[in-house]
C-alpha cells in the first residue's frame, strides 16, 4: 500500500486567487500525479474553511488564516482522500 502524507497546505496570496479561479491543475503541478497515484493520501489544511466574509477573525498576534469552500473542490480534484484540520489556526475564524 502506498500512503502519502502531506504537511501544511495554506492557500494564501497567489495560490488563494488561483483556487478562486479554479486553476487547480496549475496549483499542484507535477505533484498532482503523485497524489492521484497514492492508494491513500492525506493533507493538513492549515486553516479553517470560511463560507463568507462576514466572519471576523479573532484578535491575536500573527496571521489570520482561512480558505474558501472552493478549497474543498481543489483538494478533491487533486485526489486527496483525507484532510486534517488539527493545527494552530483552526480557531482563527
Amino acid at each position: 500500500m502506498n500512503i502519502l502524507v502531506c504537511g501544511d497546505f495554506c492557500p494564501r496570496f497567489r495560490v488563494h486567487d488561483m483556487i478562486i479561479q479554479r486553476q487547480f491543475d496549475e496549483i499542484f503541478g507535477d505533484t498532482a500525479q503523485l497524489i492521484k497515484e497514492a492508494d491513500f493520501s492525506i493533507v493538513n489544511l492549515e486553516c479553517p474553511v470560511v463560507e463568507n466574509d462576514k466572519w471576523k477573525g479573532i484578535h491575536k498576534a500573527g496571521p489570520l488564516l482561512k480558505s474558501s469552500p472552493t478549497m474543498i473542490e481543489a483538494l478533491k480534484h487533486v485526489g486527496f482522500d483525507i484532510v486534517t484540520l488539527a493545527n494552530n489556526h483552526i480557531f482563527d475564524y
